[in-house]
Formats: C-alpha cells, structure tokens, sequence
C-alpha cells in the first residue's frame, strides 16, 4: 500500500505478497508487501473513475463496486480494510453461502452486511450520494435494507466489535467507510498507530 495512482481492482489476500524474516526469537519482521495480478490495474488520472463495473472478487469488493457505480483509489482502500480484517481475524464478511439463492437475494446479504458492520449515518449518507442515477436499482436497494435493522436484528458495526484490538478496529473503520470519499489514504492507514509494530 503506497500513494499511488494506480488502481487494482482486484485485492484479495491472494495477491498480496509479503517478503519478511523470521528472527530468532520467533518474531516476524516485515520487509516489504506488494499487491500483485494486476491484470485488472490501470491507472486513473485524478479526478476521474471507473464506472459501470462490477470489478474484482465480490468477496472484497468495495460497495461503489458491488453497485458498478463510480469506482477509484478509495475502493482499493475498502477492499483492503476487508482483507486485514482476514488476516487478522479469519472473518470473510462478503462470504455467502449461495446455494439456492437468486441473484438478487446474494446482492441483498451484501447491502445488509455493508450497511451493519461499516454503514455509520456520515458514511452512508455519502454513500447514498455517491450512487448516483446510472444505479439506482442499487441505491434503491440500500434504501430498502436500512428498516429491516430493529432491536431484535441491530447493526453490527465493525467499529464496536470489543474482541478486537482497538487501534486496529479504528484503522479498518477508517478504511472501510461506505463513502469513499471519507476513507483514509493509504498513506494514513500507513500512518496509523496500528501499522506502526508491523
């Protein structure tokens, strides 16, 4: 994860390549990490988007991707907050047990996971924007999902998941916003308290 221009729309724990060395005491010290597969990259000048495209694998796609709505550096960033949480956790939050469901029953899981476990009222308010009329079937979906939160079926936002490390639950809630425009860079997520023992 560097500043970059380039975009890979395909993060996925498969192609992320990490050099390290093990020291004697057993330790892991990370020497350098690289996306790779980057048949999918291109560069996007600033300012501008990919759009109508519903790229990568969907388990770690952002939700600008799983709309096929305007998608950039921020949604490798999303993608990238999945994949710690992976690591880290062993948890795939897009992973759906398909068999038997409809097209649109497997899209309406996704927009219920976003919107419990990273859909805050800032994020999804820009969210909501972001989905402009080239998808408003999906926007319209987003709209549908929200009631269906009460007190006997809350959200589950990521961010308030205590068995997490804290530092490490505030840097994949910055990078997993549902609005890409509030996401950390990947200049900050490096920054972060978080990266700075790895």
């Amino acid at each position: 994860m560097s500043s970059r221009t380039s975009f890979t729309p395909n993060i996925k724990p498969d192609n992320i390549f990490v050099d390290f060395e093990e020291k004697p005491d057993g330790a892991i010290e990370v020497q350098r990490v690289q996306v790779g597969d980057l048949e999918m990259g291109s560069v996007i000048p600033p300012g501008l988007n990919v759009r109508g495209a519903r790229l990568g694998n969907p388990m770690w796609r952002s939700p600008e991707s799983h709309a096929a709505a305007r998608i950039n550096l921020p949604s490798d960033i999303f993608s990238f907050g999945l994949v710690c949480i992976y690591t880290m956790l062993r948890k795939i939050i897009f992973r759906i047990n398909g068999e038997g469901l409809s097209l649109a029953d497997e899209e309406r899981i996704v927009v219920k996971r976003l919107l419990s476990h990273f859909g805050d009222g800032p994020g999804l308010i820009g969210f909501v924007e972001h989905l402009d009329d080239s998808v408003a079937a999906w926007r319209d979906l987003v709209l549908d999902v929200i009631p269906e939160f009460t007190t006997t079926d809350p959200r589950k936002p990521f961010s308030m998941w205590e068995e997490v490390d804290e530092e490490f639950r505030d840097v994949v809630t910055k990078m997993t916003s549902l609005d890409p425009a509030r996401r950390i860079t990947a200049k900050e997520a490096l920054e972060h308290p978080w990266f700075q023992d790895i």
